[in-house]
């Protein structure tokens, strides 16, 4: 393929899958130092949410940012940023001289770095493929994406069990270094930029994001819809230490694998993609919606690990049926030199209430009488929210075609 053959893209493509099989160590040594350090669901919750705030506050303002500098550069500044930080945060833990609250601001700083990091890759995509390679790029991405999304937890579990989350940690630092370099040896084209005699401020172009968005009614919906499913779902991530500590009995190995868990589930939802083929996109994403929420259920309910895990892998494979049919409608139909504004707003918006949910998590868990119980109702309640998307004018008539040809249909 051409696609292949072009090595800006091979070097972006291996980039981010190396930063995010390091990602994977990063989860479980940050969430099992604190579990087992602290026993603290607050602390696990803590982190979580200096990680999902941070996002929301600078997602605007890094996707501005991006569309006036040098995304290339963007990319490369944040990777060494991060690989930094990991490592210091690696050192600290080897020497025993880490504690919570540094744990805790440096998550705050790699999500600013990772917010920065966000909009640059996937507004550069475009520009590094081309219109007409723009699906197949996406697929790939999101193949090579979840491939390491399963490696890394998994991964990340044994080195957490064999090295200590020190060394997890320096093994995450190594990651950021190497995706680096190859951001380093790239050629990333700039987009077309606007004519000097337009205004620049940043709070102005960020509000051209917005505006942008206002006008396109059904994405918009989709995105407010999703804030709130966001924050019905956000608390799960802050459960899955304790679940696999307390509930399930298990050690850093098995959470590993529970974090790995969803992203196989995601690949095989990527793959079920193709072959099922449906009608109506949107008739799909109700179902997969309420799917997910009785799914999560089921994991509330389970007491097993392999149980666990399968329900893990079909919620991923939910979740993937939906996101990977709307990413090339964001790609393809907002306007690329305008893609890091409109990415930055859609950010904060569909995040926008998760880290309020993240906060809840720790009360739920002593209100509700458990994290078992937390995920029963967080299950019951988005299957019932998922059919709010059926509110949404013109929902329903999203077709397959309209997805899966949207690309070809501007290129022509």
């Amino acid at each position: 393929m051409n696609l292949w053959r072009n090595p800006n893209f091979r070097n972006i493509l291996l980039a981010n899958a190396i930063s995010s099989v390091g990602d994977g160590f990063h989860t479980i040594a940050a969430m099992w130092w604190v579990k087992v350090h602290t026993s603290s669901d607050g602390l696990v919750a803590g982190v979580a949410l200096a990680k999902g705030l941070t996002t929301v506050l600078l997602a605007p303002f890094a996707g501005a940012l991006v569309d006036r500098y040098d995304r290339r550069m963007v990319m490369l500044w944040s990777n060494l940023a991060r690989a930094l930080i990991v490592a210091l945060l690696g050192t600290l833990a080897v020497t025993d001289r880490l504690e919570p609250w540094v744990l805790i601001v440096a998550s705050a700083a790699l999500s600013a770095l990772g917010t920065l990091f966000g909009p640059a890759f996937s507004s550069s995509i475009p520009n590094i493929v081309g219109l007409d390679k723009l699906a197949p790029a996406n697929s790939s991405l999101q193949i090579a994406g979840t491939l390491a999304s399963i490696i890394g937890p998994a991964l990340g579990g044994i080195a957490v069990a064999t090295i200590g989350s020190g060394g997890a940690f320096l093994v995450d630092a190594m990651s950021f270094a190497l995706a680096a370099l190859l951001i380093l040896v790239s050629k990333i084209p700039s987009p077309v930029r606007a004519p000097a005699g337009q205004p620049s401020s940043l709070l102005f172009e960020i509000g051209e994001g917005w505006r942008w968005l206002q006008g396109q009614r059904l994405i918009f919906g989709i995105m407010l819809l999703a804030l709130g499913l966001n924050f019905l779902t956000a608390p799960l991530q802050v459960l899955f230490p304790g679940y696999a500590k307390d509930v399930l009995l298990t050690d850093a190995r098995g959470f590993g694998l529970i974090e790995s868990g969803f992203p196989v589930g995601f690949l095989i939802g990527a793959l079920l993609l193709n072959v099922l083929k449906p009608k109506s996109v949107g008739a799909m994403i109700v179902g997969c919606m309420s799917a997910f929420g009785l799914l999560v259920v089921g994991l509330g309910l389970s007491r097993g690990l392999a149980l666990s895990l399968g329900f893990l892998i079909c919620v991923g494979a939910m979740l993937a049926l939906i996101n990977i049919s709307l990413s090339v409608v964001f790609q393809s139909q907002i306007p690329n030199e305008m893609q890091g504004r409109v990415f930055g707003v859609i950010q904060t918006l569909g995040g926008g209430l998760q880290p309020l949910g993240l906060a809840l998590a720790p009360l739920l868990i002593v209100t509700l009488g458990g994290i078992p119980n937390v995920m029963v109702v967080i299950g019951a309640l988005t299957a019932v929210a998922g059919l709010s998307f059926l509110t949404l004018p013109g929902f329903l008539s999203l077709r397959a075609p309209e997805v899966i040809s949207s690309v070809e249909a501007k290129a022509a």
